[in-house]
């Protein structure tokens, strides 16, 4: 039961941050909704696919993304997507975590 409510809040947390970033962009960054949720879908989906890969992986993840911010003028959003593929990545390896202790 511990190990559930740990998944909940993570996971309520990772919400909150998508929410946060949401909204940052759309208010600050003047980003359209659409294709700020299609970033944050795709962050999420990048960490599904590479949760498993070593750590060096995700830095060049994390550095990619923001080399393509910087060059494109938008860093304050790589920033923000970065962050949402980091906090994914973490909500996946704790809820693995918590696969294994109860399984």
């Amino acid at each position: 039961m511990k190990q559930e409510k740990k998944n909940l809040v993570v996971l309520l947390a990772f919400v909150a941050l998508a929410a946060i970033v949401i909204t940052v962009g759309i208010c600050v960054l003047q980003v359209p909704v659409v294709p700020l949720c299609a970033l944050i879908i795709v962050e999420a989906g990048i960490a599904v696919m590479l949760h498993h890969a070593e750590l060096w992986v995700h830095a060049v993840v994390v550095v990619i993304e923001l080399i393509a911010g910087a060059v494109s003028g938008k860093l304050l959003l790589a920033v923000l997507c970065a962050l949402v593929y980091a906090a994914a990545t973490a909500v996946l390896i704790v809820s693995e975590e918590g696969e294994r202790a109860n399984g």
